[in-house]
């Protein structure tokens, strides 16, 4: 069986049921203001803020020298940490604790599951976005204004601790790695020092570069000395007009020059023998002596990023109390359901005309 519908037959059965109709949405208006009257009033507060760059803790940051290349504002990995740092467990149990949230939120301490609760219940209260700006925006909703503003303040001081926190545990590691670094090259530095000195004594070194100038220097002016002493002690010897006392003192002049020369290249010999030795142990000493006092100056700069106390967040707005509420919105929400419900009795009142119209004896004999 085939039916044919029009429009007039619609409003025909629209009006008949006219009653029905409006009577459903009334109720239902009706409902939805003594429901949205009794709901409890909401007030919404939020701060923004930015991420600020790890570049301010850096070491660098506090060198003596000029840095241009150190960014202000955070990239997208610090305003994911930050985010991550918002979402945690420890700062949401800092707000429960803080705040007392479990008698705030009515919610018994005794049951094994009121921990879950009230996480849950702070979770549907406290919101954490990015803006399209690249801000960070963290809102609290609760029904009492002014604690609202107190939380949404609270979670950003504490986001900001916590992050200068875990900055300043990995500060505090590298401290103790550089410390312990200069402590053994100080303890390396002594000994080579000591070795140093040793070989100095047993080899008779003072200076490694201008000693075996000066022995050296000194073996070829004893060397010359001795030779015209001696030719001159020979000439001399040959004249038979000389006094023997002359050739006395020029002969024994001529032995102690001899035993000069021979003790000076006694002394370049020792000299050769550890030069070597030396050497190598001064240009190891001079190479850690080098790296300690770069270790030093860079332990200065990370002892000066420890203490400095630098935000690791720029504040654009801070959470004040909300002057109008952010729920419910009375209005909105019964003219919503008003329309809602007439829609659906429209539809109920059509469709259960169009099937009560159906022959449904002949619809099942086919």
């Amino acid at each position: 069986m085939e039916h044919s519908y029009s429009l007039l037959e619609v409003l025909r059965t629209l009006y008949q049921q006219r009653r029905f109709i409006l009577g459903v949405p009334f109720a239902t208006a009706v409902v939805t203001i003594v429901a949205v009257c009794l709901a409890p009033v909401y007030y919404k507060s939020h701060t923004t803020f930015y991420a600020a760059s790890t570049d301010l803790q850096k070491p660098e940051a506090f060198g003596a020298t000029s840095n241009t290349n150190i960014k202000y504002y955070g990239t997208k990995d610090d305003v994911d940490r930050l985010i991550s740092i918002a979402q945690s467990g420890e700062l949401m149990q800092f707000l429960i604790d803080s705040f007392n949230l479990y008698e705030h939120y009515e919610i018994d301490r005794n049951d094994p599951l009121a921990p879950y609760y009230v996480v849950e219940t702070l979770s549907d209260h406290y919101k954490v976005k990015k803006t399209k700006e690249g801000a960070l925006e963290i809102s609290v909703e609760d029904t009492d204004k002014e604690l609202a503003a107190q939380m949404a303040n609270a979670a950003r001081e504490k986001i900001n601790a916590i992050a200068l926190r875990l900055i300043k545990n990995s500060q505090s590691q590298l401290l103790r790695t550089y410390r312990q670094s200069i402590a053994e090259k100080e303890a390396t530095l002594q000994l080579l020092a000591d070795s140093l000195q040793q070989l100095r004594q047993q080899f008779g070194i003072f200076s490694t570069r201008s000693q075996g100038e000066i022995l050296a220097s000194l073996a070829v002016r004893t060397e010359a000395n001795l030779t015209l002493n001696k030719t001159r002690l020979q000439v001399l010897q040959q004249s038979p007009h000389v006094p023997r006392d002359t050739l006395l003192f020029l002969q024994a002049r001529v032995r102690a020059m001899e035993e000069e020369l021979k003790n000076t290249r006694s002394l370049i010999d020792r000299f050769n023998a550890g030069l070597a030795r030396v050497e190598a142990l001064e240009q190891q000493y001079r190479q850690i002596n080098s790296k300690l006092a770069e270790d030093r100056e860079r332990l200065k700069q990370i002892e000066a990023a420890y203490q400095a106390q630098v935000p690791a967040l720029h504040l654009l707005e801070p959470a004040e109390p909300a002057v109008v509420k952010s729920r419910p919105l009375r209005t909105l929400t019964v003219v919503a359901a008003t329309l809602a419900s007439l829609l659906f009795v429209v539809l109920s009142v059509l469709v259960f005309e169009h099937y009560r119209q159906l022959d449904w004896r002949q619809i099942w004999q086919d």
